[in-house]
């Protein structure tokens, strides 16, 4: 996906303004170095689990290379997926491991997502863990499809946060068929296991949807024409104590239990609020980027 416009930015900025001063949104699915404004604040190295990122890995979901004009199922904990475009005609029995098979060079850590995706064995594509990726034909744009096999399927990451610290997420979203069906999902995001429902604002769209806040964090996209895609955006407090942030984005509704919400360029950047002196200086800091 391309990088949103200049004046998508400026107005997720200017929704924002009041929370101080902004550090740079992650450039959309690349922030796999880890040149993200949070890890550059000295704080933020002594609190961080040394295990978790400090950003969305993989948020354009570019990672493995997956066949195009198809979909794959790809399991990190196992480093094993199930490609469609390569399985035999017939039943599942008639591939060794049903279909599953170990990707070359698999790097956990540069793919990033889990699923809560459970094991479902008929049919037999549908194992726990698994996050289906597509890709354009004869174009090689990859993207997630939220709803595998089984509904209200959510896909997540948790992430190193510095408590106080408040996020800017944002993110792209289509209906797979949406001339037929509106998909609908929610971004919920805190501690793992305790994530709530997040406030969100369509900020741009490749069709008529309306601008402004959704009603009860319910993104739903309703581009008919092309590959078109809403941009939403959200912020998020890191409460007291909490330097683990689960970041989950779940289905509601999709058009069938195998097809539904696409999802790319997902990402979050952090604000920090201004401290001021007695003359009414602000103090504040804006963390900078790495060369």
């Amino acid at each position: 996906m391309k990088t949103p416009p200049p004046r998508w930015y400026k107005r997720a900025i200017a929704m924002i303004a009041g929370l101080g001063l902004v550090a740079p949104l992650t450039a959309c699915g690349r922030s796999d170095t880890g040149a993200d404004a949070i890890s550059d604040r000295p704080q933020a190295r002594s609190i961080a689990a040394e295990t978790l990122p400090d950003h969305i890995v993989n948020g354009d979901f570019s990672y493995p290379t997956v066949d195009q004009g198809s979909w794959t199922l790809v399991q990190s904990d196992t480093g094993k997926w199930y490609r469609n475009a390569s399985q035999p005609a017939g039943p599942c029995s008639a591939s060794p491991d049903n279909g599953w098979t170990p990707i070359p060079d698999f790097d956990r850590s540069k793919f990033g997502w889990n699923s809560t995706q459970e094991d479902n064995r008929i049919p037999c594509y549908a194992y726990r863990n698994a996050v289906e990726i597509q890709a354009l034909l004869n174009d090689g744009t990859q993207w997630v499809e939220l709803t595998e096999s089984q509904p209200h399927t959510a896909i997540y990451q948790d992430i190193s946060t510095i408590p106080g610290a408040k996020l800017v997420w944002s993110l792209k979203h289509s209906s797979s068929k949406a001339d037929e069906h509106v998909d609908e999902m929610q971004v919920m995001i805190g501690a793992p296991g305790k994530e709530t429902v997040q406030p969100a604002s369509r900020i741009a769209s490749d069709s008529n949807d309306p601008l402004g806040p959704v009603e009860n964090g319910v993104i739903a996209s309703n581009v008919t024409t092309g590959n078109g895609w809403d941009t939403y955006m959200g912020t998020y407090t890191v409460p007291a104590g909490q330097t683990v942030t689960r970041f989950s984005f779940k289905a509601l509704s999709s058009f069938n239990v195998a097809s539904g919400n696409r999802l790319d360029d997902i990402s979050f950047g952090a604000a920090y609020p201004l401290s001021y002196d007695g003359n009414g200086n602000t103090k504040g800091e804006t963390p900078r980027r790495p060369e």
